[in-house]
């Protein structure tokens, strides 16, 4: 009897270590990012590879906070995380309940949708259009151009196709009608979706840079993002500025590392409290199509 469990024992034990060795190798980048960003410059030079850090600094992480730009860069990407997310959700969640409403010509709206998924229409007609719209060095170049990502809205259209008809029928009689049957029954209902795109939107938004390269030709109006890139392209040079006394523990990949951190910890904090929402709406929202 003890034999056949040990048997029975041993493909769950080779899982769990193949899934605790895979989690470990997508882990230690991070966690080497970490160390790098603490460590002095000698240290690092010595044991790239870091395993745990044999003495540690903050001279990094002080000189990234206390950059001039990083603060406008925070505002910046601030705005268009919380305006561009609320803008999405709200496009994506009232154009994808309108499809699924027997409405005159909803194959061909569908289709057109569905058909910018896969053919846009050019870098140059996109430029001038911001440009004839006069949102050159305006934050609303960085929001109002993404609207609705296709992905998202298919996955909506298919989390409101999985609720029961009986709500929005019981919700009729009673003389409700759309609005009040969206925002009062189907939303509510739809709390795991929801989570799972304002998070994609989210992050969309906190990485966006590359709009603010197009059209931010004042230094102020740079997203974070935009910032961090720059900097990690020329390190060297912003690390000019840093004092010659603390030039001896801060180096460039120690400075980039430590950019990377403080960028990416915002959403990793976040993620957390998503996460249930997040893989309940990614399954239910695949279910139907």
């Amino acid at each position: 009897m003890a034999m056949k469990r040990r048997r029975a024992d041993l493909p769950l034990i080779l899982i769990t270590s193949f899934l605790i060795l895979w989690g470990l190798i997508v882990l230690f980048p991070f966690y080497n990012a970490v160390l790098i960003s603490l460590v002095p410059m000698d240290v690092y030079y010595k044991t790239p590879i870091l395993l745990y850090p044999k003495s540690a600094t903050l001279l990094s992480y002080i000189h990234i906070l206390n950059w001039r730009n990083l603060l406008s860069g925070f505002k910046n990407t601030l705005f268009v995380l919380l305006v561009g997310t609320t803008y999405n959700v709200i496009l994506t969640t009232l154009t994808a309940y309108a499809l699924t409403k027997n409405i005159p010509g909803k194959s061909v709206f569908k289709g057109i949708i569905i058909f910018t998924m896969f053919f846009g229409g050019g870098l140059l007609p996109f430029y001038l259009l911001i440009v004839n719209m006069h949102l050159v060095n305006s934050l609303w170049a960085m929001v109002l151009p993404s609207g609705v990502s296709i992905f998202n809205l298919l996955l909506m259209q298919s989390y409101y196709r999985t609720l029961p008809d009986e709500f929005e029928e019981s919700a009729r009689i009673d003389g409700a009608g759309e609005l009040t049957i969206l925002f009062r029954i189907v939303l509510p209902l739809c709390k795991p979706m929801l989570a799972t795109i304002t998070l994609y939107y989210a992050v969309d938004r906190w990485n966006e840079w590359y709009n603010g390269m197009l059209f931010m030709q004042k230094t102020a109006k740079w997203p974070l993002q935009l910032f961090i890139r720059n900097m990690l392209s020329d390190a060297a040079m912003i690390l000019q500025a840093v004092p010659a006394s603390q030039r001896v523990s801060i180096f460039s990949e120690g400075m980039k590392m430590a950019a990377i951190v403080i960028t990416m910890t915002p959403i990793i904090c976040v993620y957390p409290f998503l996460q249930k929402y997040f893989v309940k709406g990614i399954t239910l929202g695949g279910v139907k199509g």
